[in-house]
């Protein structure tokens, strides 16, 4: 039988290792689909079209080995991501150093930088473009995905920490969602834009 002291000092031992690799590597990561990062490939734009796009992104998101220091893709910082570990450190009690506090507005700090930019409100893409069956997505172009992880880890903080500006930047993001993203045909059809706020699906 597992004794249950023993469980949570493995756990709280994997939590304190994890924190500080993430803190080593400034919490930025690779990503499934991050393949259009490349430096090599942004190099040769001989490339730089749907059908070697999407191959690029398949062969890299399939092989069994990491090339991805070969193929000069960058580590980022990924909006979801970032959202995850705010939600997660307010559930975790006591961390040492640095404080709960502080990788809080840490994390909030990081979402504030990370926003999309060609939008009046709050909301968030990914920090790498990519290739659907029939469009380029940009980075860091505003999505449902980003902006719903991100609005809800800022409604967690604003619930536990009351900090206003979290509240504020949750509520632009349910207006991003409402106002850009949302839309119906008729009285049958509602659905919500995705991956671009131009496209209906």
């Amino acid at each position: 039988m597992i004794d249950a002291r023993t469980s949570l000092e493995d756990l709280e031992t994997a939590t304190r290792k994890l924190l500080a690799y993430c803190w080593a590597n400034d919490w930025a990561g690779h990503d499934p689909y991050d393949a259009l990062n490349s430096r090599v490939f942004t190099a040769m734009p001989v490339l730089d079209s749907r059908l070697p796009r999407l191959v690029i992104t398949q062969i890299l998101k399939r092989s069994p080995i990491n090339v991805r220091s070969l193929m000069l893709i960058p580590k980022t910082q990924n909006p979801k991501a970032i959202a995850l570990f705010l939600t997660g450190f307010l559930k975790l009690s006591s961390l040492g150093a640095p404080s709960r506090e502080e990788l809080v507005r840490l994390m909030i700090d990081r979402l504030i930088a990370l926003r999309s930019r060609e939008t009046p409100y709050w909301c968030w893409g990914y920090s790498f473009p990519w290739q659907t069956r029939t469009i380029i997505v940009p980075r860091a172009a505003p999505n449902l995905v980003c902006t719903s992880f991100v609005a809800t880890a800022l409604l967690d903080v604003y619930e536990q920490c009351q900090e206003p500006r979290c509240l504020g930047m949750a509520v632009s993001a349910a207006d991003y969602i409402l106002n850009s993203l949302y839309w119906t045909e008729g009285s049958s059809v509602a659905s919500f834009s995705y991956p671009l706020a131009s496209l209906r699906s």
